[in-house]
């Protein structure tokens, strides 16, 4: 068996020749076949290259206000599905979403109360469609909190 490839970041270059790879290939891609014209990548690599990144279908534009809502809807009634999250956001992958809720949500919105979080909750035409819930970053209502002490 093979030694197994330290894991390293993709170049610029690999994403080229992937992007070209598959434009020379067609739609029916053999991912074991890409994968020997990047050396170093295996084709399941690839295969997560292309459809987390470089598919054309992938939206890069940062999250919206609506989107971010649909997100916080969403993972109260199923949770940590991404997958199944993100097909109900066009051009997001799962891998995005959950970045994004680990990474920005958290951080965006912890410091919410509960009136400020349904605020934006219900702003647009999300909360009249949806209803309101619980900021899962502060469960603990900081207003009451705050009038305790």
């Amino acid at each position: 068996m093979a030694a197994r490839q330290a894991r390293t970041h993709w170049t610029r270059r690999e994403d080229v020749w992937l992007v070209q790879v598959r434009e020379i290939l067609g739609a029916d891609k053999d991912w074991e076949l890409v994968s020997q014209f990047i050396p170093g990548r295996t084709a399941a690599s690839c295969k997560k290259r292309w459809f987390d990144q470089l598919s054309p279908d992938v939206l890069h534009d940062p999250f919206t206000p609506e989107e971010d809502r649909m997100i916080f809807w969403s993972h109260d009634k199923i949770g940590k599905k991404w997958a199944r999250i993100a097909r109900r956001l066009n051009g997001r992958t799962g891998n995005m979403v959950r970045n994004y809720w680990r990474c920005v949500m958290k951080r965006k919105y912890s410091s919410m109360t509960y009136r400020q979080f349904n605020e934006f909750m219900n702003s647009g035409t999300f909360g009249a469609v949806y209803g309101s819930l619980d900021n899962p970053f502060n469960p603990i209502n900081l207003e009451l909190s705050l009038a305790i002490v």
